[in-house]
């Protein structure tokens, strides 16, 4: 995104529905670019729930994005946006460049510099990934700034849970 705000195909101050006109639905038309990238846009979870399966096929989660109000007005505060913040700056680049964005990076950066990075991975590929478990091992004590996050993430419809634990971890 910083790129095609460098190339002036997007403006850093313009409201992300210049864009992505479904995304001003719910009380979203004033929040900008600017806000998504600086993680002030107020939409750091979603509050329908969702599966990995509808994250994964992008267009469910995109509708509900488009379907959500912020969580708070946008640019007064500040929340990670953790799981959908690919999804909000990969929108925005698939509108303007009608590019997904792991196509988008492939053939804009990591082609032309010839890194060995996907958003998306080639079935070709997948033999060379690791095994990702969200288990962590009986011996790793939590800090007491994770045990505390997760505490939180318990709270139902709290902004944390909605951030951390939608959707639920596998």
């Amino acid at each position: 995104l910083h790129q095609l705000i460098e190339q002036r195909k997007v403006a850093i101050d313009a409201p992300v529905a210049t864009y992505w006109p479904e995304f001003a639905k719910a009380g979203k038309a004033k929040i900008t670019i600017r806000h998504i990238l600086s993680h002030q846009g107020g939409l750091p979870g979603l509050s329908t729930p969702y599966t990995y399966d509808d994250y994964f096929a992008w267009h469910p989660v995109i509708r509900l994005i488009e379907e959500q109000a912020p969580l708070w007005p946008p640019g007064e505060r500040h929340g990670y946006h953790p799981t959908l913040f690919g999804n909000l700056v990969g929108e925005v680049i698939r509108r303007v460049s009608g590019l997904m964005p792991g196509r988008y990076l492939a053939q804009h950066i990591c082609e032309p510099l010839g890194l060995d990075f996907y958003i998306g991975v080639p079935d070709s590929e997948i033999p060379r990934l690791a095994e990702v478990s969200f288990a962590a091992p009986e011996t790793v004590t939590p800090t007491r700034e994770f045990a505390a996050l997760m505490e939180r993430a318990q709270v139902a419809g709290s902004i944390t849970q909605l951030a951390f634990g939608n959707p639920p971890p596998p």
